[in-house]
């Protein structure tokens, strides 16, 4: 299931953040939602076993998606968690199946192998900025080399800039640093 998950990651993410789990649980599930932060946080009784006390929580994160948690049965996730549990479904993939149907979702291929094309991206860059950073790191390993007492300041200073750059993903700036320890180093 851990490859499904990867190769499904764009087509969940669609899901979880264009479909509002409010509205779900009240139109489709009939829960009574009590607002305690106006349309990003709420409460009911959960749904999916008795309940006495309003223990099912609800919450839109910064990132779009609603999450779910109880605190009487300790059930919890987004809406494709809901469902699986909700109508019993065996797995995601089932759940996943489910909202797509219900919510004529039919360019299920289209997304995941636009989820796939945006991962692509993403190893691309990082394996380019992991490339620029062995580069740099053996640039300033020449220059200690070369002269450590005279050069042990700026490699030290260039480390700590060259992992703030790592930290952003800031390509342009690991770039720099190894520019700059090129430069030292074949004394221009």
């Amino acid at each position: 299931m851990k490859q499904l998950d990867k190769n499904l990651y764009y087509l969940v993410e669609h899901l979880t953040t264009t479909i509002n789990f409010s509205e779900f649980l009240e139109t489709e599930v009939g829960c009574k939602l009590r607002w305690m932060k106006p349309l990003s946080s709420a409460k009911c009784h959960c749904p999916l076993h008795d309940d006495n006390n309003a223990s099912f929580f609800i919450s839109l994160r910064e990132s779009g998606v609603w999450i779910f948690n109880c605190f009487g049965c300790g059930v919890g996730g987004t809406i494709i968690h809901f469902c699986k549990e909700y109508y019993s479904l065996r797995n995601k993939l089932e759940s996943i199946n489910f909202l797509c149907k219900k919510f004529k979702i039919e360019d299920v291929e289209g997304l995941i192998l636009e989820g796939l094309k945006n991962l692509n991206i993403k190893v691309d860059v990082s394996r380019k900025l992991e490339n620029e950073h062995m580069l740099v790191s053996n640039q300033c390993r020449m220059l200690l080399n070369k002269d450590f007492k005279n050069n042990q300041k700026w490699v030290l200073d260039a480390y700590k800039r060259l992992n703030d750059a790592m930290d952003k993903d800031d390509y342009e700036s690991v770039e720099k640093i190894g520019y700059e320890a090129s430069t030292l180093a074949h004394g221009e």
